[in-house]
């Protein structure tokens, strides 16, 4: 019998090594038949999965009656979202995940709605996003959508408004880093697509490179399954050991580190 030693090393993980999204307030607005209201203390933790009560990803709040088939309610939640290690390094920022994300009703009446399972892909049927970001005038920004408003404030900060439809997420990036690239995709029979590529500028040179690799893709996919239902799309080269690369979001995709 031989005999086997395994070495490795273990890392103590801080509590600022962790994200968390703090929901602080729910209102909802008078609307046909519901009054406004603040249900911020009607929200409550549940674990459908497993019961664990320590978990802390899924939450009930429960309206004054319920919503017909037919009818809509406008609810605005203020909530503070704290960004995890993964998510930036130095100057760079890229945010996934961020906000408190409605539960899907299925026919039927049932809720499919899961706590969060690490390797687990995420389900929604919405949406429509118009959101507003604003980050230092020097800062670059890179999102789910199309820039329909960029306003310079007076206080040296710049609001980005991103606009996409028909969608189920939404991501976006800053940094004071990355150099802009942009290049139309034309391919007999596929519609136009406006590529941005978001680059380190120790890799600029190796612009083109991104560039094809999503024209490719596009020609391919487009061809075999069906056209790319955008007309744009962002890709961003994510920083030295951020840990960001090699994921994908609506409209936008961060590419790994070019060698």
């Amino acid at each position: 019998m031989s005999r086997q030693i395994i070495r490795g090393s273990q890392r103590t993980l801080r509590e600022d090594d962790w994200s968390y999204v703090n929901v602080n307030s729910i209102n909802i607005f008078p609307q046909g038949k519901f009054s406004a209201a603040d249900l911020t203390q009607s929200k409550k933790f549940a674990a459908p999965d497993d019961g664990n009560p320590e978990d802390q990803t899924v939450m009930v709040v429960s309206l004054p009656q319920a919503i017909a088939p037919g009818e809509s309610i406008q609810v605005e939640l203020s909530f503070t979202s704290k960004i995890p290690r993964t998510g930036f390094r130095g100057n760079y920022f890229f945010l996934a995940q961020w906000f408190p994300k409605l539960g899907v009703y299925e026919n039927g009446g049932n809720w499919n709605c899961h706590q969060f399972h690490a390797g687990t892909e995420f389900f929604s049927d919405y949406g429509v996003y118009d959101v507003k970001i604003t980050v230092p005038s020097n800062y670059v920004v890179g999102a789910t959508g199309r820039l329909a408003e960029k306003t310079e404030n007076a206080d040296g900060t710049t609001t980005h408004r991103q606009v996409q439809a028909d969608v189920h997420d939404f991501t976006w990036t800053t940094s004071p880093d990355y150099l802009v690239r942009e290049k139309r995709f034309e391919h007999p029979g596929l519609p136009p697509v406006d590529m941005r590529l978001l680059i380190q500028p120790e890799h600029f040179e190796q612009a083109e490179r991104h560039f094809a690799a999503t024209a490719a893709a596009l020609q391919y996919y487009g061809t075999w399954f069906g056209p790319y239902p955008y007309g744009h799309v962002t890709v961003v080269e994510a920083a030295y050991e951020s840990g960001a690369g090699g994921m994908e979001y609506p409209t936008l995709s961060p590419a790994a580190r070019a060698g």
